[in-house]
């Protein structure tokens, strides 16, 4: 016999019907106010000069036209969520009835069975209420559990409907037709989500102008008075072509104040110039040493118990201490990053963020000035914390360019500008094995490389390079709308690159290049080739293996074929007197990196394929004997 059913088996609405379509009419009746607004404001200016000759009244309203495209979608889009929300809503009424008779008849039904269990002995009795009866033994119970299935699914199905026909409002396939009100108006297929970025674009942009009029004692009150500013700028940023435009008109005193007083801003606008971004981020950063170091000076000194409410749930005195311990490590760890090796090759902090931890990106050569730039693009667990070393890898290959390629003005980026995956086991899980961080980074990476493209006043050829979970970021990042073409890409031991990115012409680049080392076995065979690459690989998420003869990329030489270092780890550099990783200096992989990034792939050398090793044979022949065991 089945589980007796009970009315917790019924499934919960997932709202209040009524108070769904209350909503759904308040959001178009919102939407429809601010349209209305937004066409009264446009018609008393247009109305004005008829009243008082206002200079620039047409500029006015031209510049309102925008506003007025977004007010008019806004309308739409909310109409159509309205009508989306309103069917949900109704459905839902009606499942809510069908709910209640089965909860009735549920009730009725286990009231029904627990009386005669209570009288009888219902063991293996063939009248017990759920027992089945007919031909294929169907009961009243398992009639009940079905409509319960029903129910369930029925909801599911109104809630993926409403899902979907709210989700089609800015679908990119759905572009509606927009006019930009321009000397020679003309038509632009723009969608919802389109125009409403153009115009936070906008909206930014004004930011930016009224900073560059503020003068430097006024710097601090007014971005005190306006916190929100930050964060327009942070998340919806101009474009770097206007960016680097607004910079060239700033004058000098006005551009020093905007670099001192608001250098969290200006340190990370992509357009602005490297140099003054370097600027304002070494402003930021000692400022937020600073800091650190105060707080924790005075958390030390503290005299209160060890834990209050300021610290929240699970905090306490040490736990604060760690969490500033933690980012002073950081921060200190980017400003030694930022020391140069050598007196030619000066360091530039091109990027700073106030995340936690930071983000930043380290400059090694002049990006104003270079003709050759590459980004170079970290993988799992990489962090700030690691800024000296992935600069040191960045500095390693500046300086293999510079032996392949002596005449040019070269530079490189030690670029740690989205948050990595953390390594499995010893900081997350298996985050690496899906696309979710890649796809963030892409888009940071996108906006740096579009903001170099625009900043530069000079033709410069820009290079990408991507090591291990970075190629899978940076793949990504060259196949995005507005990603500039790139001269090279290079992925070294890639951990995968995502599955519809099968082909190298997918990747907006001239050239693709990829070097992989021997594929290893994990801990087994460690010290000998690259153990890790390969089992990012077997992701489904991010499977294609640009070394791979399918992929169509030249693939050059990582194993020291040709008397130089072969590469034993999967890391970018390890240990010295340990073995060699990708940048580590004297090995095959990075004498061909400086090559493919300097204009002479001709020259790299190939890779040499190679067998099994013996311990990977002998495990072959243990799996592919029949009957052969250990």
């Amino acid at each position: 016999m089945s589980e007796l059913i009970d009315v917790a088996d019924v499934p919960e609405l997932p709202a209040d019907a009524i108070l769904l379509v209350a909503a759904a009419d308040t959001m178009t009746s919102a939407a429809l106010t601010v349209r209305q607004r937004v066409d009264e404001a446009i018609a008393r200016w247009s109305t004005l000069p008829d009243v008082f000759d206002a200079p620039d009244t047409d500029s006015v309203v031209t510049a309102l036209q925008p506003t007025s495209v977004a007010a008019n979608d806004l309308h739409d889009a909310s109409a159509a969520a309205s009508i989306a929300l309103r069917t949900l809503g109704e459905r839902l009424n009606t499942l809510g009835w069908t709910r209640a008779r089965l909860i009735d008849d549920i009730a009725a039904h286990r009231s029904t069975v627990l009386a005669y269990r209570a009288s009888n002995d219902a063991a293996d009795d063939p009248d017990d209420p759920l027992a089945g009866w007919g031909p294929y033994g169907y009961s009243r119970n398992e009639e009940l559990k079905e409509r319960c299935e029903s129910l369930r699914r029925s909801l599911r199905a109104a809630l993926d409907e409403c899902g979907q026909d709210v989700g089609r409002i800015g679908d990119v396939e759905r572009a509606s037709p927009v006019m930009w009100a321009r000397s020679a108006p003309r038509y632009l297929a723009l969608t919802w989500a389109q125009q409403s970025e153009n115009f936070r674009s906008r909206i930014s942009m004004g930011i930016l102008h009224r900073l560059a009029a503020v003068e430097a004692d006024e710097m601090a009150r007014v971005l005190a008075e306006h916190p929100e500013w930050l964060v327009m700028l942070r998340d919806h940023p101009p474009a770097p072509k206007d960016i680097a435009a607004w910079w060239r008109k700033v004058d000098a005193s006005h551009a020093t104040a905007l670099i001192t007083g608001a250098s969290l801003i200006i340190g990370n606008l992509e357009g602005v110039t490297y140099r003054s971004r370097d600027l304002a981020n070494r402003t930021t950063l000692t400022h937020e040493i600073d800091a650190v170091r105060a707080a924790i000076a005075a958390e030390v000194n503290r005299t209160d118990p060890a834990w209050g409410p300021e610290y929240g749930v699970g905090g306490g005195k040490e736990a604060r201490l760690t969490y500033l311990r933690g980012r002073l490590d950081n921060l200190s760890n980017i400003e030694a990053a930022l020391k140069s090796a050598n007196d030619r090759d000066a360091r530039y902090l091109v990027s700073l963020t106030d995340d936690h931890p930071p983000l930043a990106a380290v400059a090694i050569g002049d990006l104003d000035t270079a003709d050759n730039v590459t980004y170079t693009v970290p993988g799992m667990g990489t962090t700030t914390r690691d800024m000296v070393g992935w600069a040191y890898a960045a500095q390693s290959l500046l300086e293999e360019q510079l032996r392949s390629d002596p005449r040019t003005n070269l530079a490189v980026v030690a670029w740690i500008g989205y948050e990595t995956p953390p390594v499995p086991g010893s900081q997350g899980a298996f985050e690496v094995m899906g696309n979710e961080y890649a796809q963030t980074g892409a888009t940071q990476l996108r906006g740096a490389l579009a903001g170099f493209a625009a900043t530069g006043e000079h033709e410069a050829s820009l290079n990408v390079l991507g090591h291990s979970y970075g190629t899978t970021t940076s793949s990504l990042a060259l196949t995005l709308p507005g990603a500039p073409r790139v001269e090279s890409f290079v992925s070294l031991g890639s951990a995968g690159l995502p599955s519809w990115i099968d082909s190298a012409s997918d990747i907006n680049a001239d050239a693709v290049y990829a070097g992989q080392a021997r594929n290893v076995i994990p801990v087994l065979e460690d010290g000998r080739g690259d153990q890790w690459a390969w089992t990012g690989r077997t992701s489904l998420n991010h499977p294609v293996d640009p070394t791979s003869d399918s992929f169509g990329a030249q693939v050059f030489g990582a194993d020291g074929d040709n008397g130089m270092h072969p590469v034993t780890d999967h890391s970018a550099l390890v240990k010295p007197g340990t073995g060699w990783g990708y940048l580590d200096v004297g090995t095959e992989s990075l004498l061909n990196t400086a090559l493919v990034t300097t204009g002479h792939g001709d020259l790299m050398t190939s890779a040499v394929p190679k067998g099994d090793t013996a311990l990977q044979s002998e495990l072959r022949s243990v799996i592919e004997t029949p009957g052969y065991g250990l």
